[in-house]
């Protein structure tokens, strides 16, 4: 197992427009730093909630690439509301 996984986060607007970034994430790297990181490329205002999702399920902010079941260049969806 590499030391680190590609990742593909997707936002689907709600005018049909998708933002696309590719990234790649240590092992141990929690999810709630991702969505730091979402936030802070996409300049998401404090008050808006995001959440990541893979295959349908919410991936919680505490848990880490290592703890999940995505692997290299998957799809992580990201919710912005």
């Amino acid at each position: 197992m590499s030391s680190g996984r590609y990742v593909a986060l997707e936002e689907r607007g709600f005018l049909g427009e998708t933002f696309h970034a590719n990234m790649s994430f240590l092992q141990h790297t929690p999810f709630k730093q991702i969505v730091a990181v979402f936030r802070r490329m996409r300049d998401v205002a404090p008050q808006k909630s995001v959440s990541l999702e893979f295959d349908g399920e919410t991936l919680a902010e505490e848990d880490t690439v290592g703890d999940s079941e995505i692997d290299d260049m998957d799809l992580v969806d990201v919710i912005v509301k």
